[in-house]
């Protein structure tokens, strides 16, 4: 599947909310909305930064300030416009919900999205850290108030970025995420269904995209 499609000039619109990828580990665990689109002569895309919302007491909180936080309430920053000429800072658009103050959006894992979980995860996990950390690349089944419940996914043998479900005593390997830890999901990473006319006998599998596997 070719995930850079996704990507092409006429996919992006004002307003929308993309996720960028991170100068520490490469993988995108930044978020930006679209303010303003100059298509010619040159494209350039205008861009505000979201920073995240101080965390209520239902979620664990990271020590370290300057990490980054993908789950939560976001808001858009004042200030200056950033400017892209190319879009290979641009991961995917994201699916938000807008909050109840203006400029403010809800990102929180949603069933059916895949991504990735900090594998030893600790509040205590620091910026520096980063390019150390080990994963677990989940689907989400569920998401409530309570928290979410995946399943674990595991690399197809043969392939970087085809993945299955992983089975513990022959039944899906799954997680229970409380709300409290939902700083344990590191990243949302673009998935694609293979069906039995892309994938053949990988019919079911999952192909990740490369960019924003760890």
């Amino acid at each position: 599947f070719n995930f850079n499609s996704a990507k092409s000039h006429e996919k992006f619109q004002n307003g929308q909310i993309w996720s960028f990828y991170s100068d520490e580990d490469g993988l995108p665990k930044y978020y930006g909305q679209i303010k303003n689109i100059e298509s010619g002569p040159d494209f350039k895309l205008h861009v505000r930064s979201l920073s995240a919302c101080p965390q209520k007491n239902s979620m664990i909180r990271w020590r370290d300030k300057n990490m980054p936080i993908c789950c939560g309430r976001f808001k858009v920053k004042k200030g200056e416009l950033e400017a892209y000429t190319s879009t290979t800072s641009f991961s995917h658009l994201l699916r938000v919900e807008p909050a109840d103050k203006n400029d403010v959006y809800v990102i929180l894992p949603r069933k059916g999205e895949v991504w990735a979980l900090y594998r030893n995860w600790s509040a205590e996990t620091k910026l520096s850290d980063l390019e150390y950390c080990k994963y677990d690349i989940v689907e989400v089944l569920e998401d409530t108030d309570m928290g979410r419940k995946v399943k674990v996914l595991e690399r197809v043998d043969g392939f970087n970025s085809v993945f299955k479900t992983r089975l513990k005593d022959g039944v899906a390997d799954t997680m229970e995420i409380p709300q409290l830890e939902l700083l344990r999901f590191s990243h949302q990473i673009p998935a694609f269904q293979l069906t039995e006319e892309t994938g053949g006998s990988l019919r079911g599998c999952l192909e990740l995209d490369p960019s924003a596997v760890p």
